[in-house]
C-alpha cells in the first residue's frame, strides 16, 4: 500500500467489483468520447436501419424487453453480444462505441412503416416477391398514364 492510498485502499482492493486480477475497473465511469452512450447509440443505429426493438432482438437473440433495457442505459450488454450488435447494425465495433464517426451508408428511410413492409417483402418466397413487385410496377404505370 502506497502512502497516497492510505488505509482505505486495502478495503477497496478486497471488493469483488473492483476489477479483475487486482486491476481496478470502474464500469460507471464517464466515457472519454463525446456523444451518446452505448445504449442510446444502439437505439439510434437500430432506428436508422428501420428495425423495431422486436426485429433487432430477434436478430441478436434477445427479447424486446432486453433490447429496451440495454438501450435505456440501465444495463450493459455482455461483451459477447457486441459483435452481433455490430453485424446486425452494419457497423464496426469502433463505430458502435462511437470511436469513429460512421459514414453515411444509406439515407435513413423517411417513412419507417413503408420501410418495414418492404423489408418484410424481402423475406417472401421468390414467386411472392415477384408478384408484389409486379403489383407495385402496375400501380406506377397506371399512375403515370393518368398524368
Amino acid at each position: 500500500m502506497s502512502p497516497q492510498q492510505g488505509p482505505r485502499a486495502k478495503v477497496d482492493d478486497e471488493r469483488p467489483d473492483n476489477g479483475v486480477d487486482g486491476y481496478p475497473c470502474n464500469w460507471n465511469r464517464t466515457p472519454t468520447h463525446q456523444g451518446p452512450g452505448l445504449g442510446p447509440r444502439v437505439a439510434q443505429l437500430r432506428r436508422a436501419r428501420g428495425l423495431t426493438q422486436d426485429e433487432f432482438g430477434a436478430r441478436v437473440g434477445l427479447s424486446q424487453r432486453m433490447v429496451a433495457y440495454y438501450e435505456s442505459q440501465k444495463g450493459n450488454p455482455p461483451a459477447d453480444l457486441l459483435p452481433k450488435f455490430a453485424e446486425v447494425l452494419d457497423v464496426s465495433i469502433d463505430e458502435l462505441f462511437g470511436r469513429r464517426p460512421r459514414a453515411a451508408k444509406t439515407d435513413a428511410p423517411r417513412n419507417l412503416r413503408l420501410w418495414r413492409k418492404l423489408r418484410r417483402v424481402e423475406t417472401l418466397p421468390p414467386k411472392d416477391r415477384e408478384a408484389v413487385l409486379r403489383l407495385i410496377d402496375a400501380f406506377f404505370r397506371n399512375r403515370d398514364s393518368d398524368r
